[in-house]
């Protein structure tokens, strides 16, 4: 069977939650899938294209490029209704035509007829939640026609059964159509060099106002754990609406901003934390409560959206609107051992369950029944 995918994700230089599932899914598809054939789609700059070819070199993996600028290419698939994969068919061998096509993430560029199209869904923030996006997101993703697209893919997967209720009921879509597959997660080796110099607690994630920063801030603030050395660490690429929180941010010296981090530093900070604080208004699914508990790290996550599903009797929940309550957890997890102990071996035992090769063996049997 041919496969194409629509890579176009995997080409910004730093990958948020979406660059990493498809990242790890396809990783983990390619390894199982080897009786398939995949072409993978993308556009944009030859140096772009040459990080995407370095992430696979397999016998049964190839790619089609245009090095077309995407500020042309998109406009022109919108335009002229071009069909993405199209633009991989006329790359193939004679007589040879793609199955099916998977779209990690809604992107510009239709899929005709003649394939048949999974669409991935992360969330549907932009649609309950567009007040927590900019203008410029919110018409990116109105260009996008997300509605349209769900409703001719011939199949729906999302990440979490609260994404799949999400969509279902926002587009009038049966629930036939859509799939739960749960994403895996990498259990990283033991960090001997974590950041242990001092006690911190740790945001990880974009900072934007869908993320709740401001309350993980004050929360930390009228915790007043900095008067027992514990500092705050923020490390995540910088969205949209933050610079009064940065403002603030400068004030205090016990608040550590990072930006954007390498896998590395990432899990360097994840196995030194004190624990994890998440307190996301809305999340389709949501990595780093999953990597804490992967990296030996307590989480506090908020009682909204995928994350009770996503992380079960595993984390300390929390209303989000609630700076009291965030400050209460994080002083809970600074001074009381037993409970700290008592999440992170929960959390150790709930992680395993979400493994790549799983996921990828259940989209496999999702094609083959279409």
């Amino acid at each position: 069977m041919i496969i194409g995918i629509d890579v176009r994700v995997l080409m910004s230089r730093s990958w948020t939650g979406v660059g990493e599932y498809t990242h790890g899914l396809l990783h983990a598809l390619f390894r199982v899938g080897t009786d398939h054939e995949f072409y993978l789609f993308s556009s944009g700059s030859k140096k772009n294209q040459a990080r995407v070819r370095q992430l696979w070199s397999l016998p049964n993996v190839r790619y089609v490029h245009t090095r077309v600028p995407n500020r042309i290419l998109n406009p022109l698939l919108l335009l002229f209704c071009i069909k993405v994969d199209a633009l991989v068919a006329w790359r193939l061998p004679a007589g040879k035509k793609i199955n099916t096509f998977i779209s990690p993430n809604i992107h510009f560029g239709r899929v005709s007829n003649k394939a048949k199209h999974i669409q991935i869904i992360h969330d549907l923030s932009f649609e309950l939640y567009p007040e927590f996006l900019s203008l410029k997101r919110r018409l990116w993703h109105w260009l996008l026609l997300p509605k349209r697209v769900c409703q001719h893919a011939a199949h729906i997967v999302t990440p979490s059964n609260n994404t799949k209720r999400d969509v279902t009921m926002r587009y009038t879509i049966s629930p036939e159509k859509v799939t739960c597959v749960y994403p895996g997660i990498d259990v990283p080796q033991p960090i001997s060099d974590a950041l242990s110099d001092s006690p911190y607690i740790l945001y990880l994630g974009t900072v934007e106002p869908r993320k709740n920063v401001d309350a993980v801030v004050d929360g930390f603030l009228q915790s007043h754990l900095s008067a027992q050395g514990v500092r705050l660490v923020l490390a995540g690429s910088n969205g949209w609406k933050s610079r009064a929180l940065f403002k603030k941010i400068a004030q205090h010296p016990e608040i550590e901003y990072r930006n954007y981090i390498s896998t590395k530093e990432k899990r360097r900070l994840l196995a030194g934390a004190t624990a994890l604080v998440f307190p996301s208004f809305y999340e389709g699914f949501g990595f780093p409560p999953l990597e804490a508990m992967a990296a030996g790290t307590p989480v506090i996550a908020a009682n909204r959206s995928s994350m009770p599903e996503v992380c079960g009797d595993a984390a300390w929940y929390v209303d989000p609107y609630s700076i009291s309550g965030i400050a209460n957890a994080m002083r809970i997890f600074a001074n009381d051992l037993a409970i700290r102990d008592k999440y992170i071996h929960k959390g150790y035992t709930w992680v395993r369950q979400f493994e790549w090769g799983i996921a990828a063996k259940d989209i496999l049997q999702l094609i083959r029944s279409l």
